[in-house]
Parts: structure tokens; sequence; C-alpha cells
């Protein structure tokens, strides 16, 4: 009975972990930013961490590096071994709008890529604090939205 329990905790489960992280990179959009935006070094930057999602992944705990030319963008997951860091251009991203969270957090949603090769879901704090502010400066003001551009404003 032991040898089974021990089986399923050191084999089993950590192959299933790595199994749906492969899916969750295939489908969920991470992949497709990967080809395009693949991070191979670290950047220097003003640093944030905080939750948020890319493509279809169900929100994770992310890392954020910001500086003049783009944000940088890491899963903080011990298993996670698939998913490459991305560098994404400020350029690149467009399509402000209020975004859901588990958390009480603000969030946005940005598009990347033009044609949209993906979305981003991350806190606002993480736009106000860097050179993505001018995004959100960018962002036509819609009668809907009024409240939410009060807010981060």
């Amino acid at each position: 009975m032991l040898g089974i329990v021990a089986f399923f905790l050191l084999v089993f489960f950590p192959l299933c972990l790595l199994l749906w992280h492969w899916m969750m990179h295939r489908i969920g959009g991470w992949g497709r930013l990967a080809a395009n935006y693949g991070a191979t070094v670290g950047i220097e930057g003003k640093q944030f961490r905080g939750y948020g999602s890319v493509g279809l992944m169900p929100q994770n705990f992310l890392s954020f590096t910001a500086n003049d030319e783009g944000l940088r963008i890491k899963r903080l997951q011990f298993f996670d071994r698939v998913n490459k860091p991305l560098f994404i251009p400020w350029k690149d991203f467009h399509g402000l709008r209020p975004g859901k969270s588990y958390t009480k957090e603000t969030m946005v949603v940005l598009d990347i890529g033009r044609p949209v090769v993906g979305r981003l879901l991350l806190p606002v704090r993480v736009l106000q604090q860097s050179a993505g502010k001018v995004l959100l400066v960018e962002a036509p003001p819609a009668t809907a939205e009024a409240a939410f551009n009060k807010e981060i404003s």
C-alpha cells in the first residue's frame, strides 16, 4: 500500500502536472506568444508580482518586469518548465479594457500584436507605475467604462 502511495506522489502526480502545463501551453496561447515574443534573457526594470493570465490560461501568479521598451512576463510555478518568459514591446499592446480577477485588485485586459496574437490580463498598477502608463492615457473613454477610467487615472 505504501508503494502505491509513493508511486502516486513521486511519479504520477508530477507527470500529470507536466501534462497539464504542456496542454495549457499548446491550447492556452502562451506557446503562440512565445513564438513571437519569447525572451531569452532577463531585463533591467521595475519588478511587480501579481495574478494575471495570458490567453486562455487560468489566472496564475506572474512576475512582471517593466522598462521603457516593454514588459517581461514570467510564470512563477514550481513545475512550470514548459512556458518560456515573454518580452512584449509597449507598442504591441492595444485595446485596453477592464478585466475581472479572483482578487479585489483592479485588472485590465490588453490585446497583443496586430493582428491580435493573444491577450493579457494584468493588474492596472503594473501599467500605472511603469512606462505602460502611456497605454492608460491613449485608451479612448467609453460611457460604459467611465467609472473604470476614472478609477485608474
